[in-house]
Protein backbone atom coordinates (compact mmCIF):
# COMPACT_ATOMS: atom_id res chain seq x y z
CA UNK A 1 0.00 0.00 0.00
CA UNK A 2 2.79 2.43 0.90
CA UNK A 3 4.53 1.88 -2.43
CA UNK A 4 1.19 2.17 -4.26
CA UNK A 5 2.07 -0.93 -6.26
CA UNK A 6 -0.15 -3.92 -6.96
CA UNK A 7 1.19 -7.24 -5.71
CA UNK A 8 2.41 -9.81 -8.25
CA UNK A 9 2.89 -13.28 -6.78
CA UNK A 10 6.36 -14.61 -7.69
CA UNK A 11 5.40 -18.12 -6.51
CA UNK A 12 2.30 -18.53 -8.70
CA UNK A 13 2.92 -16.55 -11.84
CA UNK A 14 0.60 -15.71 -14.71
CA UNK A 15 1.98 -18.49 -16.88
CA UNK A 16 0.41 -21.44 -18.67
CA UNK A 17 1.90 -23.89 -16.17
CA UNK A 18 -0.06 -22.23 -13.34
CA UNK A 19 -3.22 -23.25 -15.19
CA UNK A 20 -2.29 -26.43 -17.05
CA UNK A 21 0.61 -27.79 -15.00
CA UNK A 22 2.55 -30.25 -17.15
CA UNK A 23 -0.32 -30.66 -19.61
CA UNK A 24 -0.44 -29.13 -23.06
CA UNK A 25 -2.57 -25.93 -23.05
CA UNK A 26 -5.94 -26.52 -24.72
CA UNK A 27 -7.13 -22.91 -24.76
CA UNK A 28 -5.76 -19.38 -24.87
CA UNK A 29 -5.56 -17.89 -21.39
CA UNK A 30 -4.79 -14.34 -20.31
CA UNK A 31 -4.91 -12.85 -16.84
CA UNK A 32 -6.88 -9.88 -15.54
CA UNK A 33 -7.47 -8.27 -12.18
CA UNK A 34 -11.09 -7.89 -11.01
CA UNK A 35 -10.90 -4.13 -11.62
CA UNK A 36 -10.17 -4.93 -15.27
CA UNK A 37 -13.13 -7.32 -15.43
CA UNK A 38 -15.80 -5.28 -13.64
CA UNK A 39 -15.98 -1.55 -13.04
CA UNK A 40 -16.98 -1.95 -9.38
CA UNK A 41 -15.60 -5.26 -8.07
CA UNK A 42 -16.26 -6.34 -4.50
CA UNK A 43 -14.76 -9.14 -2.44
CA UNK A 44 -18.23 -10.10 -1.23
CA UNK A 45 -21.69 -8.61 -1.65
CA UNK A 46 -24.34 -9.01 1.04
CA UNK A 47 -22.30 -11.61 2.90
CA UNK A 48 -21.32 -15.09 1.76
CA UNK A 49 -23.61 -17.87 0.58
CA UNK A 50 -23.56 -21.09 -1.41
CA UNK A 51 -25.01 -19.15 -4.35
CA UNK A 52 -21.69 -17.30 -4.61
CA UNK A 53 -20.06 -20.49 -5.89
CA UNK A 54 -20.44 -21.54 -9.52
CA UNK A 55 -18.25 -24.09 -11.28
CA UNK A 56 -16.24 -22.97 -14.29
CA UNK A 57 -14.42 -24.86 -17.05
CA UNK A 58 -12.57 -27.14 -14.67
CA UNK A 59 -13.51 -30.63 -13.51
CA UNK A 60 -13.26 -29.69 -9.84
CA UNK A 61 -16.86 -30.03 -8.68
CA UNK A 62 -15.50 -31.66 -5.51
CA UNK A 63 -13.85 -28.34 -4.58
CA UNK A 64 -16.89 -26.32 -5.67
CA UNK A 65 -19.31 -28.43 -3.60
CA UNK A 66 -17.10 -28.25 -0.49
CA UNK A 67 -16.68 -24.49 -0.92
CA UNK A 68 -20.45 -24.04 -1.10
CA UNK A 69 -20.93 -26.13 2.05
CA UNK A 70 -18.25 -24.10 3.82
CA UNK A 71 -20.38 -20.94 3.51
CA UNK A 72 -23.05 -22.55 5.69
CA UNK A 73 -20.62 -23.08 8.59
CA UNK A 74 -19.60 -19.52 9.42
CA UNK A 75 -16.91 -20.32 12.02
CA UNK A 76 -15.09 -22.59 9.59
CA UNK A 77 -15.60 -20.17 6.72
CA UNK A 78 -14.19 -17.21 8.64
CA UNK A 79 -11.04 -19.18 9.41
CA UNK A 80 -10.50 -20.12 5.76
CA UNK A 81 -11.55 -16.73 4.37
CA UNK A 82 -10.19 -14.03 6.72
CA UNK A 83 -12.34 -10.92 7.08
CA UNK A 84 -11.35 -7.38 6.12
CA UNK A 85 -10.30 -8.11 2.54
CA UNK A 86 -11.51 -5.55 0.06
CA UNK A 87 -11.12 -3.74 -3.26
CA UNK A 88 -11.75 -0.39 -1.60
CA UNK A 89 -9.23 2.43 -1.96
CA UNK A 90 -6.85 2.44 0.97
CA UNK A 91 -7.27 -1.31 1.53
CA UNK A 92 -6.58 -2.74 -1.91
CA UNK A 93 -3.08 -3.72 -3.03
CA UNK A 94 -3.86 -6.64 -5.35
CA UNK A 95 -3.09 -9.18 -2.61
CA UNK A 96 -5.44 -11.61 -0.82
CA UNK A 97 -4.89 -14.49 1.55
CA UNK A 98 -6.67 -17.64 2.68
CA UNK A 99 -5.95 -20.27 5.31
CA UNK A 100 -5.96 -23.98 4.44
CA UNK A 101 -4.86 -27.24 6.03
CA UNK A 102 -1.89 -29.03 4.48
CA UNK A 103 0.78 -31.38 5.85
CA UNK A 104 -0.82 -31.40 9.32
CA UNK A 105 -0.76 -27.63 9.77
CA UNK A 106 -2.66 -24.50 8.82
CA UNK A 107 -1.04 -22.68 5.91
CA UNK A 108 -1.57 -19.03 4.98
CA UNK A 109 -1.87 -18.99 1.18
CA UNK A 110 -1.18 -15.59 -0.37
CA UNK A 111 -2.18 -14.81 -3.97
CA UNK A 112 -2.39 -11.80 -6.20
CA UNK A 113 -5.77 -11.09 -7.78
CA UNK A 114 -4.88 -11.73 -11.42
CA UNK A 115 -7.38 -14.33 -12.64
CA UNK A 116 -7.48 -16.51 -15.79
CA UNK A 117 -9.86 -15.23 -18.47
CA UNK A 118 -10.73 -16.49 -21.96
CA UNK A 119 -10.49 -14.67 -25.27
CA UNK A 120 -13.74 -12.83 -24.51
CA UNK A 121 -12.37 -11.60 -21.19
CA UNK A 122 -14.67 -13.83 -19.13
CA UNK A 123 -13.50 -15.76 -16.07
CA UNK A 124 -12.56 -19.32 -16.98
CA UNK A 125 -12.94 -21.01 -13.62
CA UNK A 126 -15.02 -20.62 -10.44
CA UNK A 127 -17.26 -17.56 -10.41
CA UNK A 128 -20.08 -16.04 -8.40
CA UNK A 129 -23.65 -15.65 -9.60
CA UNK A 130 -23.09 -11.99 -8.72
CA UNK A 131 -20.85 -10.66 -11.49
CA UNK A 132 -19.03 -8.08 -9.38
CA UNK A 133 -18.19 -10.53 -6.55
CA UNK A 134 -14.78 -12.24 -6.56
CA UNK A 135 -14.10 -14.02 -3.25
CA UNK A 136 -14.85 -17.49 -4.66
CA UNK A 137 -12.60 -16.97 -7.71
CA UNK A 138 -9.75 -15.84 -5.46
CA UNK A 139 -10.25 -18.72 -3.03
CA UNK A 140 -10.09 -21.19 -5.93
CA UNK A 141 -6.85 -19.55 -7.09
CA UNK A 142 -5.36 -20.03 -3.61
CA UNK A 143 -6.49 -23.67 -3.68
CA UNK A 144 -4.84 -24.09 -7.10
CA UNK A 145 -1.62 -22.52 -5.84
CA UNK A 146 -1.58 -24.89 -2.87
CA UNK A 147 -1.73 -27.83 -5.31
CA UNK A 148 0.57 -26.44 -8.01
CA UNK A 149 -1.90 -25.58 -10.79
CA UNK A 150 -5.59 -25.30 -11.63
CA UNK A 151 -5.64 -28.59 -13.55
CA UNK A 152 -4.23 -30.35 -10.48
CA UNK A 153 -7.72 -29.88 -9.01
CA UNK A 154 -9.43 -32.04 -11.63
CA UNK A 155 -10.95 -35.34 -10.59
CA UNK A 156 -10.47 -35.22 -6.83
CA UNK A 157 -12.62 -36.31 -3.92
CA UNK A 158 -14.85 -34.32 -1.62
CA UNK A 159 -13.12 -35.78 1.44
CA UNK A 160 -9.86 -34.19 0.26
CA UNK A 161 -11.31 -30.69 0.04
CA UNK A 162 -13.15 -31.16 3.33
CA UNK A 163 -9.83 -31.88 5.03
CA UNK A 164 -8.19 -28.84 3.38
CA UNK A 165 -10.97 -26.53 4.63
CA UNK A 166 -11.50 -27.98 8.10
CA UNK A 167 -8.30 -29.69 9.20
CA UNK A 168 -10.60 -32.39 10.54
CA UNK A 169 -10.94 -36.12 10.11
CA UNK A 170 -12.85 -37.31 7.06
CA UNK A 171 -14.69 -40.54 6.38
CA UNK A 172 -15.79 -42.05 3.08
CA UNK A 173 -18.71 -44.47 2.77
CA UNK A 174 -18.98 -46.46 -0.44
CA UNK A 175 -22.58 -47.02 -1.50
CA UNK A 176 -22.08 -50.28 -3.36
CA UNK A 177 -22.27 -51.91 0.10
CA UNK A 178 -23.72 -49.21 2.38
CA UNK A 179 -24.15 -49.75 6.12
CA UNK A 180 -27.72 -50.60 7.13
CA UNK A 181 -27.87 -47.55 9.40
CA UNK A 182 -26.59 -45.12 6.75
CA UNK A 183 -29.53 -42.72 7.08
CA UNK A 184 -29.11 -42.60 10.86
CA UNK A 185 -25.40 -41.90 10.42
CA UNK A 186 -26.25 -38.97 8.15
CA UNK A 187 -28.81 -37.59 10.59
CA UNK A 188 -26.28 -37.74 13.43
CA UNK A 189 -23.69 -36.07 11.22
CA UNK A 190 -26.03 -33.12 10.64
CA UNK A 191 -26.81 -32.93 14.37
CA UNK A 192 -23.07 -32.57 15.00
CA UNK A 193 -22.70 -29.90 12.29
CA UNK A 194 -20.57 -32.19 10.14
CA UNK A 195 -20.03 -31.31 6.48
CA UNK A 196 -21.34 -33.84 3.94
CA UNK A 197 -20.84 -34.28 0.22
CA UNK A 198 -21.56 -37.15 -2.14
CA UNK A 199 -20.33 -38.21 -5.56
CA UNK A 200 -21.84 -40.51 -8.16
CA UNK A 201 -18.58 -41.43 -9.85
CA UNK A 202 -18.89 -44.55 -12.00
CA UNK A 203 -15.95 -46.03 -13.85
CA UNK A 204 -17.26 -48.72 -16.22
CA UNK A 205 -20.09 -48.94 -18.74
CA UNK A 206 -21.66 -51.76 -16.72
CA UNK A 207 -21.58 -49.60 -13.61
CA UNK A 208 -23.06 -46.70 -15.55
CA UNK A 209 -25.94 -48.83 -16.80
CA UNK A 210 -26.54 -50.25 -13.32
CA UNK A 211 -26.47 -46.75 -11.85
CA UNK A 212 -28.92 -45.47 -14.46
CA UNK A 213 -31.27 -48.35 -13.73
CA UNK A 214 -31.07 -47.83 -9.97
CA UNK A 215 -31.93 -44.14 -10.34
CA UNK A 216 -34.76 -44.68 -12.79
CA UNK A 217 -32.91 -43.00 -15.68
CA UNK A 218 -30.00 -40.78 -14.80
CA UNK A 219 -30.13 -38.82 -18.05
CA UNK A 220 -33.88 -38.29 -17.94
CA UNK A 221 -33.99 -37.13 -14.33
CA UNK A 222 -30.79 -35.07 -14.48
CA UNK A 223 -28.78 -36.53 -11.64
CA UNK A 224 -25.44 -35.88 -13.24
CA UNK A 225 -22.89 -38.63 -13.58
CA UNK A 226 -19.36 -38.11 -12.17
CA UNK A 227 -20.38 -35.07 -10.14
CA UNK A 228 -20.02 -34.07 -6.50
CA UNK A 229 -23.12 -32.74 -4.76
CA UNK A 230 -23.68 -30.90 -1.52
CA UNK A 231 -25.74 -32.90 0.95
CA UNK A 232 -28.00 -30.17 2.28
CA UNK A 233 -30.47 -31.96 4.58
CA UNK A 234 -32.21 -35.20 5.48
CA UNK A 235 -35.88 -35.85 6.25
CA UNK A 236 -36.97 -39.22 7.59
CA UNK A 237 -40.43 -38.45 8.98
CA UNK A 238 -42.49 -40.24 6.31
CA UNK A 239 -39.86 -41.32 3.80
CA UNK A 240 -36.10 -41.20 3.95
CA UNK A 241 -35.28 -38.20 1.77
CA UNK A 242 -31.96 -36.48 1.18
CA UNK A 243 -31.73 -33.01 -0.37
CA UNK A 244 -28.79 -32.46 -2.72
CA UNK A 245 -27.48 -29.37 -4.50
CA UNK A 246 -25.71 -29.49 -7.84
CA UNK A 247 -22.72 -27.09 -7.91
CA UNK A 248 -23.14 -26.67 -11.68
CA UNK A 249 -26.36 -24.78 -11.05
CA UNK A 250 -27.65 -25.53 -14.57
CA UNK A 251 -29.00 -29.08 -14.26
CA UNK A 252 -31.28 -30.45 -11.57
CA UNK A 253 -33.23 -33.46 -10.44
CA UNK A 254 -36.65 -33.53 -12.10
CA UNK A 255 -37.99 -36.72 -10.58
CA UNK A 256 -40.22 -37.26 -7.54
CA UNK A 257 -39.95 -34.66 -4.73
CA UNK A 258 -38.03 -32.24 -6.93
CA UNK A 259 -38.56 -28.56 -6.22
Amino acid sequence: LQKKELFEDPEFQCKDYSVFGNKEPNMNISWKRPKEIHENPVFSKDGFSRFDVKQGSLGNCWVVASTAILTIHKDLFNRVVPSGQSFEDGKYAGIFHFVMWKDNRWVDVVVDDRLPVDEDGDLVFMTSNTKEEFWSSLLEKAYAKLHGSYTALEGGSGIESMAVYTGGLTEQIMLDKPPKNLFKLMEKAFERSSLLTCSNIVRTQLAIESFQYALGGIERDKLIRATSYQVMATDGQERQLIRLRNPWGSEEWKGAWSD
